[in-house]
């Protein structure tokens, strides 16, 4: 058994009967496949035997140690070595073994709104703090520095810290091998990126084909993201905590109804732009930023989606409006 990498880390073996044997950790998940007969490609010609939801959805990353503690897998009748963690740390690997768990949440976000919700945290498990790595010209750290609001932020990635208040002379032994969770290890850190925090935030490319045929409909549309009076970028939380710790969790399920209860959900409703026909099969309900609402709903040129749909064997145009919300 031999292998690694990363998103996915894939690894492949051959059982003691002659069966192979291939697992591959990408997404957070964890599955091991086996081939159906002995010499058989269990990529090819195989089953999955194990399936496993373990980590974080963007996590792709681990050792052969932990894939044979987690399967139960032993190379030659023993089982290698968990990692170190210093091991885990370089690999950017994760304690996979059920004792930790892991939080992510992400959505659409315009800078307004992104402070907006980092703000909303203040009042959290005794308060939030908001702290920021120093980083010297080599990208390396050499401390942190405690921000008193978002509009102070210079990072995309600051982190949001629950529990005891950061003082400067703890915050200055940040480095790329001593983190904040180490220097405060009973505090839950929110670790956040949004690139609008440091840089301004850009348009997403419009598709080529799209606008050809949006002008040979004489359709003169804007699509949020796609316009420079409505762009927003992904604003994204990531935490990881004792799985037994319930007062961690409780908070963390308040970061996410704070998050939800400043981005309500909407009926979106489906047009298509050839016919101006509804399309009630691709309406869909979703949490949308409330800037991003009020630019859709300030003119009937401005949509919040249009994509090319397949439709009774046809492509067609599709735009995505906005009704009323469902709060």
């Amino acid at each position: 058994m031999g292998g690694g990498g990363w998103a996915p880390s894939q690894f492949e073996g051959t059982t003691q009967d002659g069966y192979g044997i291939y697992c591959r950790y990408r997404g957070g998940y964890l599955s091991v496949d086996i081939s159906n007969e002995p010499g058989g490609d269990a990529i090819s010609d195989g089953k999955e035997i194990l399936g496993l939801q373990l980590g974080p959805q963007l996590h792709g990353g681990m050792s052969l140690g932990q894939l044979c503690s987690i399967a139960g897998i032993t190379i030659n009748g023993e089982r290698p070595p968990m990692p170190t963690l210093a091991e885990i740390r370089k690999e950017r690997w994760l304690d996979l073994s059920g004792t930790t768990s892991f939080f992510n949440f992400s959505l659409d976000s315009t800078v307004e709104t992104a402070k907006r919700i980092v703000s909303s945290m203040g009042d959290l498990l005794g308060g939030a703090h908001f702290v920021e790595r120093v980083m010297d010209m080599d990208f390396q750290t050499t401390g942190a520095i405690l921000r008193n609001t978002p509009a102070e932020f210079e990072t995309i990635d600051p982190t949001i810290m629950f529990g005891e208040r950061p003082v400067a002379s703890e915050l200055v032994k940040v480095s790329d091998t001593i983190s904040l969770q180490d220097l405060y290890p009973t505090s839950l850190l929110l670790n956040t990126n949004f690139s609008g925090f440091r840089h301004p935030l850009r348009m997403y490319l419009r598709s080529q084909i799209l606008d050809k045929q949006l002008d040979e409909l004489g359709r003169n549309v804007k699509i949020a993201g796609h316009d420079d009076e409505c762009l927003y970028g992904a604003l994204m939380f990531a935490a990881s905590f004792p799985t037994k710790d319930v007062q961690k969790r409780h908070t963390l399920q308040q970061v996410a109804e704070k998050t939800n209860a400043l981005t309500p959900e909407f009926k979106v409703h489906a047009t298509n732009l050839q016919t101006g026909e509804p399309l009630p099969n691709f309406d869909e309900i979703k949490r949308i930023d409330p800037v991003i609402t009020d630019w859709v709903l300030s003119d009937e040129r401005n949509w919040l989606q249009i994509r090319i749909e397949r439709f009774n064997e046809q492509r067609i145009i599709v735009g995505y409006r906005l009704n009323m919300s469902l709060n």
